[in-house]
């Protein structure tokens, strides 16, 4: 959890600095670079399975990660479905089993 914590702090420092450059103020209700977890998750894995790469970078963020030398990233949380899990797993050169997804899953719901 206190990773989890680091993180966000980071990200909002992120956003904070992006939004300074960009001559503008940056609410933390709106983040402009980050991970996703649940829908934006399902729709990032979507664009790519379709191999438009352009959309699957502006889906979560206000600001493309490419711009950065960075792609969209996708974490595992309690929101997460199975089709989150096997993309990760898949994405780190595991092989997405029916049991480790089922305890990937497990894991994130506690």
């Amino acid at each position: 959890m206190a990773d989890r914590a680091a993180g966000v702090r980071a990200s909002d420092t992120v956003d904070q600095n992006i939004a300074k450059d960009r001559g503008a103020s940056a609410a933390r209700k709106f983040q402009i670079a980050g991970t996703a977890t649940g829908a934006h998750a399902a729709a990032i894995i979507k664009a790519e399975k379709k191999g438009d790469s352009w959309l699957a970078d502006r889906i979560y963020s206000g600001v493309p990660a490419g711009m950065f030398g960075k792609e969209q990233e996708i974490e595992i949380g309690h929101y997460s479905s199975e089709s989150n899990v096997v993309y990760w797993l898949t994405k780190r050169g595991y092989d997405p089993t029916k049991e480790l997804v089922t305890a990937v899953l497990g894991a994130a719901m506690l």
